[in-house]
């Protein structure tokens, strides 16, 4: 090993990255296929390798970055030294305007459009649906007879919220009856985005195009509903906009980024939703805390979770972001180099793909070094220093920074305070194995059971 790095040294072009000490298949490759977690693989590299480093990666000769500055250096440097790229299949099922496809001009100016109904403004709310769905769904997986699979109802509950902020919540999609023919072609379109681009009708691929076309009606009639409606949701924003010369959305624009909203709002946070309950069934000891802490705001704010009594909930947020950082939703960012740059003292060439490590940057993060930066400690996030959370990125940065950062905080906080004030989780499977590509998931689909508590203002019983 020693000899192929001098020989590296001697033929590399001048600032070149180096590779990592370890090869591919010690580092990444047998890990990935045992766990099913590559992103953990690249932190592991960043660590013997340095924050960054080059190595062969799907056949190409690929940049992998990780640390603070050179993570922001890449995803700020959207349009000038890097773009965006997703695969053909993501790309197709998302559509060509959609603001994951778009970049520049076109892709700043649907963003602009979009962005009132994501504000804290609007995301404040959001609360008491969000708050109202919540409940309803934990009401509902505790009065089962049988074990809930925690992986099949938070995806159900994370659809009804996503539904509810993008098209409101007395659209058809809502209704008992016709959700479950919803949420099944909302699936099978999922199950196509990452697939090969194969467009015949028994691929997943050619599933998840006829989904679409099936969707795309729906979406149309809630388009419409929403024309005559006064219920503020996001495509009420999106059909009010209008850009800097008057030109509002057009018709092919909101059902691409109707759908582009749904794919960013419902996976992703029913992703987070599971982490937190596995940081639940690890660290028991936590959730007393966390109703120490919800006895507090309801003694202090009442019942109802207010913005004020959100953010009177430190130890909540703690959780949610020491969460996000150690199993983040998108743990890497790809992007491709439009032109020469240098980052980290290395030089990346034009049209070498980079992969920003946004698990390696948070979990690598020099701020925790001496207080075991793997370990769960949701307490970190209210030490002082915590407030300067440079390194705290799992929504991305830039201009593609996500548009719904804070709702899925708000999203995942009331989820968090509904379930410790109301309920005892019990988990059935304590050894269950986890895979993390695309996204994190428990392989047998986590099934629990919810017995009711009620937690009032004085001091939770354990």
């Amino acid at each position: 090993m020693v000899g192929l790095l001098m020989l590296w040294h001697f033929l590399a072009p001048p600032g070149a990255a180096p590779p990592p000490p370890r090869p591919f298949w010690i580092d990444a490759a047998i890990p990935a296929l045992i766990h099913g977690n590559l992103p953990d693989s690249t932190r592991r590299s960043h660590l013997h390798g340095g924050p960054v480093y080059v190595r062969s990666f799907l056949g190409r000769s690929t940049v992998f970055v990780s640390g603070a500055a050179n993570l922001r250096k890449v995803l700020q440097g959207e349009d000038q030294l890097v773009r965006s790229q997703w695969p053909p299949a993501t790309a197709a099922l998302l559509g060509r305007h959609s603001l994951s496809n778009l970049a520049g001009p076109d892709h700043a100016r649907l963003r602009r459009m979009m962005l009132p109904a994501f504000t804290p403004r609007a995301v404040q709310g959001y609360y008491p649906f969000i708050s109202s769905a919540t409940s309803a769904a934990l009401e509902s997986w505790c009065g089962s007879a049988d074990p809930v699979l925690a992986y099949k109802a938070v995806n159900s509950l994370a659809l009804k919220i996503a539904i509810g902020v993008i098209a409101g919540t007395t659209g058809p999609w809502m209704q008992a009856e016709a959700f479950p023919a919803f949420q099944r072609l909302v699936t099978t379109w999922l199950e196509g985005l990452f697939a090969w681009r194969i467009d015949l009708s028994w691929t997943r691929f050619g599933k998840a195009r006829k989904a679409r076309a099936a969707l795309d009606q729906m979406v149309l009639e809630s388009i419409e509903a929403s024309r005559s409606g006064t219920e503020f949701c996001a495509i009420r924003v999106m059909l009010d906009a209008r850009d800097e010369a008057g030109v509002p959305y057009s018709t092919p624009e909101l059902l691409d980024n109707v759908m582009t909203l749904l794919f960013a709002g419902h996976d992703t946070s029913a992703t987070a939703m599971l982490c937190l309950l596995e940081e639940m069934r690890k660290h028991p000891e936590g959730v007393q805390a966390l109703r120490a802490e919800q006895a507090a705001v309801i003694a202090e704010h009442g019942e109802e979770l207010t913005p004020t009594a959100l953010a009177a909930m430190p130890l909540a947020e703690g959780w949610v972001k020491e969460s996000m950082r150690r199993t983040p939703v998108v743990p890497i960012v790809p992007r491709t180099a439009i032109q020469g740059f240098e980052v980290g003292g290395f030089w990346v060439r034009p049209g070498q793909p980079v992969v920003a490590g946004l698990r390696s940057t948070m979990q690598l993060d020099p701020r925790f070094e001496g207080s075991k930066p793997l370990a769960f400690c949701p307490e970190r996030w209210m030490a002082p220093e915590a407030s300067r959370d440079a390194a705290w990125m799992p929504f991305g940065g830039g201009p593609r920074l996500c548009l719904g950062n804070l709702l899925s905080m708000a999203e995942l906080k009331i989820f968090l305070a509904l379930l410790t004030r109301r309920y005892d989780v019990e988990f059935l499977d304590h050894a269950e194995a986890w895979h993390y590509i695309p996204l994190a998931r428990p392989l047998r689909g986590m099934p629990i059971r919810l017995r009711p508590r009620h937690l009032t203002g004085k001091a939770p019983s354990a």
